[in-house]
């Protein structure tokens, strides 16, 4: 059980650092890329303005309010960074998650890889701004082995065979 703990550490502090990742990203392109006003919009209105709301969507599963809360520093972080209203759209399934986004309902979403490349093929409307990696440099966490700790499995050698 020692090994899960500090995956589940590992990829806690991958989590953090991807939804930093994500908020420098977001918050520098945000004036520049996230809208593209033509020259008479920017003359009447700031990006701000035309942006107006930015909703975050994201799976939840269960207890809104529990997951409202655990995403609010990060709503407040972006709401303060880019000055927008930010509003969090909890969903119950990456499906309601990706029409939401392909019908243009979200302008944020955390996805997982799938439902990424599903979003993709469907509307060709979303880049990846970010990319979780561990200390070591891979690419997010792939897999999780669980072992009972009394059990004959103490490494991955006692799998062999």
């Amino acid at each position: 059980m020692r090994v899960l703990e500090l995956t589940i550490r590992r990829f806690e502090a991958c989590c953090l650092r991807l939804q930093r990742a994500i908020l420098l990203v977001f918050c520098a392109t945000a004036a520049f890329s996230l809208v593209a006003p033509t020259v008479a919009l920017a003359q009447t209105a700031t990006w701000r303005e035309t942006v107006g709301t930015l909703r975050i969507g994201f799976v939840t599963t269960g207890n809104d309010e529990i997951a409202r809360r655990r995403m609010e520093p990060f709503r407040r972080a972006l709401a303060r960074t880019t000055g927008l209203n930010v509003v969090l759209s909890p969903v119950a399934s990456l499906g309601q998650l990706i029409n939401l986004q392909a019908n243009r309902r979200l302008q944020y979403a955390i996805h997982s890889a799938s439902s990424f490349v599903t979003l993709d093929q469907a509307c060709k409307c979303v880049e990846a701004v970010a990319v979780p990696r561990d200390q070591e440099g891979a690419l997010g966490v792939f897999a999780v082995l669980l072992a009972p700790r009394d059990g004959a499995v103490r490494s991955l050698s006692d799998l062999k065979g």
